[in-house]
């Protein structure tokens, strides 16, 4: 080979590993760094740190896109710092909501159940005025029946007065037998005077007995003491033994005196009891004629006099109490229209109550996963604002 086409060769070579040298170097100052150091860019953002920022080399393509890079971190910084603000602001409601839900919650069971105790207790009420409304047509029907008897009263009223009447005719009767009575009276009282004077000396032997034998019984008493005491030595109480054997005596001697005069007495009380009959008989039929006859006499014109004036105080009386009756009666069906009303609207109550307690428990449902999936979206948001709040630790 000619030696000038061989350093021709040589220098060609050397030219060609010179120019592609300083391309390759002009390459990687262009396109690797900036490629590079966005791939870094990007690796900070994946790791969270959004406080990244890449300077801008040039004007062209890749300083655009590097320009472009530092907007999009600027803007994802903001939107997470956003988000995360308002995720804590979702979470902070969601929880309120889910107490709220709760408490709400409980506040319309606790209505339903005060609903459904008044709705029981107006269903009372209007039995209660079902049963009140028919009473006071009973009273108001028995109006006319008490007329009826009041009229019947007045019958009565007027038999009585015949019966009066006749019962003149028993006074008259009653005062014969009195005057018949009178000579019978006479006699008995002298026999009730002897009657007397034997009572009073029974009486008196009567105490003289009670007398001794109240001694006796003492006697008796300290005798049984004292032998009880003296054992074999109370032999010497005979004296004792003897009074009380006196007395015992005396007792019988006025026992028989006693039974003497009673027997004396007996056989004219028995002489007495035949014209203290004829006086009993006397007696019992003037006083049966006469207390009849001034009893019925007294209540019958007292009932008459007092019947009379309770017969007009009744009538106006059951006239007022008719217009009352029907006055409370308008009243009451008056209130059980209002109280069939109440009872509508406390059913319709009932039913928004079981409404609003059907919604308490759908909203209480939805307040729990709200609050789940804010907590969740917290927890997400968390790692990327983790990593911003390090980024910024980073820059201070």
């Amino acid at each position: 080979m000619h030696p000038t086409v061989a350093r021709l060769l040589i220098i060609v070579f050397i030219v060609y590993v010179f120019v592609r040298f300083i391309l390759r170097l002009f390459f990687a100052g262009i396109l690797v760094k900036p490629i590079k150091t966005l791939t870094e860019g990007l690796k900070e953002v994946d790791n969270g740190n959004f406080n990244v920022h890449i300077p801008v080399p040039s004007g062209d393509e890749f300083g655009y896109i590097i320009s472009a890079f530092n907007k999009m971190v600027e803007s994802l910084r903001t939107l997470f710092q956003s988000t995360h603000n308002k995720s804590e602001e979702v979470k902070r409601l969601s929880s309120d909501l889910n107490v709220s839900a709760t408490k709400l919650y409980d506040i319309a069971r606790e209505l339903s159940t005060i609903v459904e105790e008044t709705s029981s207790a107006y269903e009372e009420m209007s039995s209660s005025f079902e049963s009140n409304l028919n009473a006071i047509k009973q009273q108001a029907d028995s109006m006319d029946v008490i007329k009826n008897d009041i009229e019947g009263i007045d019958v009565s009223s007027n038999q009585i007065s015949q019966r009066i009447t006749r019962l003149s005719h028993s006074i008259e009767q009653a005062v014969k037998q009195s005057e018949d009575g009178e000579v019978t009276i006479t006699k008995s009282i002298s026999a009730i005077e002897s009657i007397a004077e034997y009572l009073k000396e029974v009486e008196q032997t009567i105490v003289n007995i009670n007398e001794i034998a109240d001694k006796i019984n003492l006697l008796a008493l300290n005798a049984a003491i004292e032998a009880a005491r003296a054992g074999e030595s109370g032999k010497g109480f005979s004296v004792v033994a003897d009074e009380v054997n006196k007395l015992a005596d005396q007792t019988a001697d006025i026992v028989k005196g006693i039974h003497s005069t009673i027997s004396e007495q007996a056989r004219m009380i028995t002489n007495e009891i035949q014209y203290i009959s004829k006086a009993t008989e006397a007696i019992k039929a003037i006083r049966k004629g006469i207390t009849e006859t001034f009893n019925v006499l007294k209540d019958t014109v007292d009932f008459t006099n007092e019947l009379n004036i309770k017969n007009k105080d009744i009538k106006t009386k059951l006239e007022s109490f008719k217009e009352l009756s029907g006055s409370v009666y308008n009243f009451s069906m008056e209130q059980k229209v209002t109280l069939d009303e109440l009872t509508k609207a406390v059913n319709a109550i009932i039913d928004i109550s079981q409404k609003a307690l059907e919604s308490a428990e759908f909203v209480q449902g939805f307040s729990r996963i709200l609050d789940l999936s804010a907590k969740e979206l917290s927890e997400s948001i968390g790692y990327a604002t983790n990593g911003l709040k390090q980024s910024e630790n980073n820059d201070d």
